[in-house]
């Protein structure tokens, strides 16, 4: 398999002029423009693109896909650009460069170039992980800049008396309900209700049965349906669940047992070995009959703020 590395570069796009240097970018959240008069390499981009976003009830793709040959003074300002160049004369093997905020900010612009067509859909599985993390990553960024110049500070301080930690809390999290070793924020909306959960247990030695024991019964105790055999519980099956370096990271679906909500929760695991215990930032999302991509990254994007004290 051909190596795929990712370097910075410098790109000239055709129609782009220096008038238009650090303009805001357009276009809406997780929106690609893919750029390519090669039908076949398109098509392989526009799949990578487009396959399913983990941790959702029904099929959302992981980018939505605006398509066109080429670049004009208009386009050329969108937030995320992938070009694609098959060049067989000056490219032996697949690679992927980027760059940020070249005409306008905040914006990425990855250049994907190939021998051939052929060459590009054979490399697509490596191609795919570097060009998801890379728009991901940005995207993620751009998140968490909007979360801090508007957060709620008052909830960020509750949650530091509380469990030591520092986190940024979006403004729109307007109400907050505090238990033992736990603390739950929500939007209050009666539709798109969007929440953040922290909560704490002791131990370290964490794996995927062991969590999903434990937020069932934190969630049984302190988010309780309407009658008493109502309550939250993990759907276990649905569970994806990833170590990283600073932790690891969980994925899935949670249903009320006797009631018909429901929908997906992403939670990042923090270990205090000072303290040993085990810190959780959980978001989940009730939007029944919407799409729930968009929404569920804003709220992941405020769990990467997580810090001890």
């Amino acid at each position: 398999m051909r190596n795929l590395c990712i370097v910075l570069f410098a790109i000239i796009l055709s129609g782009c002029t220096d008038n238009l240097f650090k303009q805001s970018s357009i276009g809406k959240e997780y929106e690609v423009l893919l750029v390519s008069d090669d039908s076949l390499a398109k098509e392989t981009i526009r799949n990578i693109l487009e396959t399913e976003v983990e941790g959702v009830p029904q099929f959302e793709p992981s980018f939505d896909v605006v398509s066109t040959n080429t670049i004009d003074k208009k386009n050329c300002l969108s937030r995320n650009i992938v070009v694609i160049t098959t060049d067989s004369s000056n490219y032996t093997s697949t690679r992927i460069e980027y760059e940020k905020n070249v005409y306008a900010s905040p914006q990425l612009i990855v250049q994907v170039m190939t021998p051939t067509a052929k060459t590009l859909k054979e490399d697509s599985a490596k191609v795919h992980k570097s060009l998801s993390q890379l728009i991901e990553s940005a995207e993620t960024e751009r998140a968490i800049g909007d979360i801090k110049s508007n957060h709620n500070s008052k909830y960020e301080k509750a949650i530091q008396e509380k469990f030591s930690i520092g986190i940024l809390v979006p403004k729109q999290m307007s109400a907050i309900k505090c238990g033992e070793n736990f603390i739950w924020l929500s939007n209050n909306a009666a539709t798109n209700m969007q929440n953040i959960c922290i909560y704490q247990f002791g131990g370290t030695d964490i794996d995927m049965n062991h969590f999903i024991s434990k937020r069932d019964s934190i969630m049984r105790k302190n988010i309780p349906g309407e009658h008493d055999n109502m309550y939250m519980k993990t759907v276990a099956n649905s569970v994806t669940f990833k170590r990283m370096e600073s932790g690891m990271r969980v994925k899935g679906l949670w249903e009320m047992t006797n009631d018909m909500m429901g929908g997906p929760f992403s939670a990042r695991i923090s270990i205090d070995k000072v303290h040993r215990k085990t810190i959780v930032a959980e978001a989940f999302i009730y939007a029944p009959e919407t799409k729930k991509r968009n929404n569920m990254r804003r709220l992941e994007a405020a769990l990467y703020t997580l810090s001890f004290k």
